[in-house]
Parts: C-alpha cells; sequence; structure tokens
C-alpha cells in the first residue's frame, strides 16, 4: 500500500493481532488505535565523470541514496548494471562495505544498513568502456531491493523509489591525424592522435591517467618497407595529443593504428616510402638574393618517357597523394549478422551520409598477410590499391564476380570506404573486418 497510508483499527472495521487473545478477554477488546504504515521511500541520483571516453577507458558512476521517507528505510541492496561496459574494482558502497561485481555488467552493494529519515548514503561504480561503435554508449542503471533481513516481509515494490535511476557516458572512436600520404625513404614520420569530436576535453588519450606506450602501436609494413627509428614522439605533437615517430630505409608502406587497454582500435594511417633521398628546406638568409643552382636550360627533352599504355584502368586506381581524412559520414555497410559472408554475391557497400561524393572506392585488405586486392588485375598485391565503386540509390557499390571470387574463399578482410568529395579525400573513420567463407 501507499506510503501514509492509515488503516482504521475499529472493531467494525478491522482486527489487529500479534496473537491469540487472552483467555475470557473479548476480541475486540485487544484492538489497538489507528496505524500509519511509513514505506522506504529513497531518492537516488546518477552521472558519470568524466561524461565521455574513449573505448578503453574508465569513467566512474556517482550514485546518490537519500531517505526521503518519514522513517528508516530498513537494510537494503543496490545495484548498478552496465551496458557497453564492465565494472572495474575500485568503486565504493555507503559505510565502507565492500561491493562485489568486479570484472562483470553489475556492480553489488548488498545488505546496506537502514537510512534513517531523511539519511542519504553514496556509492561509485568504476567503469570501463567496451570496442563501441561511433557514437556509442554506456548506460548505467540503478536498481534497490530490501535487504536480506527484510526478505521475508518485504518486496522490491515496499521500496518506493524515484529520481535519475540512468545515466549514460559517451564512448567515442580514437583517430590518429593523417601524415604526408608519400615521403622519400629515410624521412622522419610523425602521428599524433587527434581531438575527437565528441570528446575534445580528452585530447587524445585512451584515458586521463593512462598515456599511450610504443606497445600500444599497431604498425603493420608492407611493399618492402621496414620500421626503424620507432620512438614517441610526444614534444613534436600539439598539447594533449600523444604520437610516435618512425623511417624505413627501403621503399614500401606502413600503416598504424593505435591500440590501447585491450580494447577499442583507431583509424589507420598509412604512410608510403619512395626511393631516394629525404628532402631538406634551406634555412633562408635575410637580406641574401637567392643564386639558381640550376641553368635555365632543360637537362631532359620534352618527349614525355611515359607511354599510354601506364593509364591505369577505371576499376582499380593507385593511391592518391594525400591520404584520406577520416570522417564518421563515410561507413562501410556491415552484411548481416551470422557467422561469415559468402562468395555467392560477393559485393561491398557504403554510404556517404551527408557527404556528397563524385567518386568512392573501396580499399581491401587480406587481414593473413595485409596484401591488398586488385580488382583491375583480379589479383592479391603488395600495394595498397583503391577499387573503383558504383553508385546507385545513394550507396557507392563494389562487386567481385566470376572466377575471382574464388580468391576470397575463407578470406577475413578489412575494408576502408574513400570518397572524393570536392577535390578532398575522405575515409571511413571506422575499417570493419568481414570474413568471408
Amino acid at each position: 500500500m501507499a506510503s501514509g497510508t492509515t488503516i482504521d483499527l475499529a472493531p467494525a472495521a478491522f482486527v489487529a493481532k500479534d496473537g491469540p487473545a487472552d483467555v475470557g478477554v473479548p476480541v475486540s477488546a485487544d484492538n489497538g488505535a489507528a496505524l500509519t504504515v511509513q514505506n522506504e521511500n529513497i531518492a537516488v541520483t546518477n552521472s558519470p565523470s568524466p561524461a565521455t571516453v574513449f573505448e578503453g577507458a574508465q569513467t566512474t558512476y556517482s550514485v546518490g541514496l537519500t531517505n526521503s521517507g518519514a522513517a528508516a528505510s530498513g537494510t537494503y541492496t543496490v545495484a548498478v548494471t552496465l551496458a557497453g561496459g564492465i565494472v572495474i574494482a575500485g568503486g565504493t558502497c555507503p559505510g565502507g562495505v565492500g561491493q562485489t561485481g568486479a570484472g562483470t555488467t553489475t556492480a553489488t552493494c548488498a545488505d546496506l544498513a537502514s537510512l534513517a529519515a531523511s539519511g542519504s548514503g553514496s556509492m561509485t561504480v568504476v567503469a570501463r568502456a567496451n570496442d563501441n561503435p561511433p557514437g556509442g554508449v554506456m548506460p548505467s542503471t540503478v536498481a534497490i531491493t530490501p535487504g536480506s533481513a527484510n526478505s521475508t516481509t518485504g518486496t522490491p515494490a515496499g521500496i518506493q523509489v524515484s529520481g535519475v535511476m540512468t545515466a549514460q557516458a559517451s564512448v567515442t572512436e580514437l583517430l590518429i591525424a593523417p601524415a604526408a600520404s608519400s615521403v622519400p625513404t629515410g624521412t622522419v614520420v610523425t602521428l599524433c592522435t587527434t581531438n575527437s569530436v565528441a570528446g575534445p576535453s580528452l585530447a587524445g588519450f585512451s584515458s586521463l591517467t593512462n598515456p599511450f606506450t610504443l606497445a600500444d602501436y599497431i604498425i603493420t609494413p608492407g611493399g618492402g618497407a621496414a620500421v626503424s627509428g620507432l620512438a614517441l614522439a610526444p614534444g613534436s605533437c600539439a598539447a594533449g595529443q600523444q604520437g610516435i615517430q618512425f623511417t624505413s630505409a627501403t621503399a614500401g608502406s606502413l600503416s598504424v593504428q593505435a591500440g590501447y587497454n585491450v580494447l577499442g582500435r583507431s583509424n589507420t594511417a598509412v604512410t608510403t616510402f619512395t626511393a631516394g633521398a629525404p628532402t631538406s628546406t634551406p634555412t633562408p638568409v635575410p637580406g641574401a638574393t637567392a643564386t639558381p643552382t640550376f641553368t635555365p636550360t632543360p637537362t631532359f627533352t620534352p618527349t614525355p618517357t611515359l607511354t599510354p599504355t601506364l593509364t591505369p584502368t577505371p576499376t582499380a586506381t593507385a593511391t592518391p597523394g594525400t591520404l584520406p581524412t577520416p570522417s564518421p559520414q563515410l561507413a562501410v555497410v556491415m552484411p548481416a549478422a551470422g557467422p561469415s559472408v559468402g562468395r555467392s554475391r560477393l559485393s561491398f557497400r557504403a554510404t556517404t551520409g551527408s557527404l556528397v561524393a563524385s567518386s568512392a572506392s573501396f580499399v581491401i585488405k587480406r587481414k593473413s598477410d595485409n596484401m591488398y586486392w586488385n580488382g583491375a588485375t583480379a589479383a592479391w598485391q603488395p600495394g595498397l590499391v583503391e577499387n573503383t565503386a558504383s553508385n546507385a540509390t545513394g550507396t557507392w557499390t563494389y562487386a567481385v564476380t566470376g572466377p575471382a571470387r574464388r580468391l576470397f574463399a575463407g578470406t577475413p578482410v578489412i575494408v576502408e570506404a574513400r570518397a572524393v568529395v570536392s577535390a578532398q579525400l575522405y575515409g571511413s573513420a571506422v575499417t570493419p573486418e568481414i570474413p568471408i567463407r
């Protein structure tokens, strides 16, 4: 019954007994006065700090508990359940009671001492965000039940609860700012994390207290390139950002991701090293006149050395001169849920959201050996290739047909969509892995 309900114990209305009447005493003589029922009334607050985190990072939910009723609450149990995250050790309970649930999705403070009228307590839950899709969230929901001492006389409905029962932290992807797409061998390349639109105050950190180590960066060489001079580069990135530096003495390409706390992966940044010595820019001398280092007479003939037969085919193009800018608007369409994708109708699709693209393509990398699919030659190759897509009803599509489909048998691939908008190249912010049977 509702809190404050009055039970009339007049003989004509109700008879209340806590045992049999005394011998010779009428039943009606044992009636008591009016009895007022007071239910527990607990008001709840719930909020995360920080309110936005990167995948694999931690936030703390603070839960406030206040007895707004006119009587003590009796013992009670509080459970906080997460979605899109797990409980980490370090949470607290009212009165110093131990918290359980670390490593699961529910933190519990059991059999808490009764809250006096107007009394209050607080609970904290440390949560770590899972690997979420872009724009993901990690909600926490509070539930209160009677403690075990009240379990025979109370039910969850006997505790009146109000307030903020569910709160959520936003979970955002980590990005790596693209570097120059093509540099001479021996050139030092610096890659830095970049601020997230969803959480600019985090400035690229996986957590406020957990900067990256070299082991957190996933570097994949290809086409003959080899990593050398690998080092952290905190002084070479903007304030609050992190990064690494590396070079290659041989031509080829290097792709880099940042991975942290086992969970979460950044976008992929690719740098291609071309044969040749690194370039340098001379320091200008004030007031000095620049002296040409070459004669105006051309040292080469005007006849081009390239023949028209080297023109790329329309089904696959070479890597453009600049790396794509990651965009959450450009998304690879994932196939229907299932263990793998069949080869009978093997096609890749992407949507561009608010981007108005003049062209689009797909970069398809075989996970087992980092080889790239070239639709023009119907073969896997070491160098990155963009396979041109066609547009139908707002969705860009690239299909693998005929005998070429056999080369995808039992092959997990990593797919990136690219699109050109007003001469600007964009890449999908997420590059999903798609298993093909």
